[in-house]
């Protein structure tokens, strides 16, 4: 384990003790215990609560989300509850680019299981969650997508614009933008991919865009029945360099 991650989980420890470190099979790094808070809310003064979670680091971090459990059952199914079982904490791109930004458990923590658990307490009290709600699956990463490139929530749409970070795919001057606007690409979406390029570097970019469009089953931005030779050479260049996550390699089907 490499001592950034055990100084990341030591932090963890410090911060919520009733969290220890176990064993797992699958993941880097596996903790589990109480989670306690306690939160000051303008609408209900202090909420307190009290879970019992699970939280799994991928071998893969930070390139890869942690998953967390809610192992008591407090919060049902049907409540943001992903199939198999773990919490759904954001959309995609939200988590990619926190961990991308900054690495931090405590911070991915914080920011997302903390505010997943303070909505919860108050969808309980109220019946709604206080900071809205995204779709599930598929739909919910286009949603997330769309509103942080600032485009349409289609296909159609948002593959072409991940598609811009990624080596050989920059418009042209004079070029409309791939939004499907009508507009040329200087004057729509450019200022924002600059702005995104600017924030998170270029190779931080494509990596970014190369991860979202792998979870829309679009890897290189083609249908895996299409996948280029130009993407194929791409994707193998960044695993040879330990760029992509592993589990990505089993799914990526090169086509003529």
């Amino acid at each position: 384990m490499k001592d950034d991650l055990r100084d990341q989980l030591n932090e963890v420890m410090d911060r919520y003790p009733g969290l220890r470190l176990k064993p797992g099979r699958s993941s880097c790094a596996q903790l589990e215990g109480e989670f306690a808070f306690e939160v000051t809310d303008g609408e209900f003064k202090s909420l307190q609560g009290n879970f019992l979670v699970k939280v799994s680091v991928p071998r893969t971090y930070p390139r890869s989300a942690p998953t967390v459990w809610e192992l008591r059952g407090e919060i049902p199914s049907g409540v943001h509850v992903n199939p198999d079982g773990s919490l759904c904490l954001a959309s995609p791109i939200d988590l990619d680019l926190a961990l991308s930004k900054r690495p931090s458990l405590v911070d991915f923590l914080d920011r997302f299981l903390l505010a997943f658990l303070v909505g919860f307490l108050v969808y309980r009290k109220t019946g709604r969650f206080p900071w809205g709600e995204r779709k599930h699956g598929v739909a919910g990463a286009l949603q997330g997508i769309a509103e942080w490139l600032d485009c349409k929530p289609s296909k159609g749409i948002v593959v072409p614009c991940l598609r811009v970070f990624l080596p050989g795919h920059k418009p042209g001057n004079g070029e409309n933008c791939p939004c499907g606007s009508g507009e040329r690409y200087t004057i729509c979406h450019e200022p924002r991919i600059s702005e995104l390029v600017r924030e998170y570097g270029s190779q931080g970019m494509c990596e970014i865009a190369w991860r979202q469009l792998e979870i829309l089953g679009f890897p290189g931005g083609f249908p895996k029945s299409r996948l280029r030779r130009e993407q194929e050479e791409i994707i193998l260049e960044l695993l040879g360099r330990g760029r992509l996550m592993p589990t990505m390699a089993p799914n990526v089907h090169f086509g003529s």
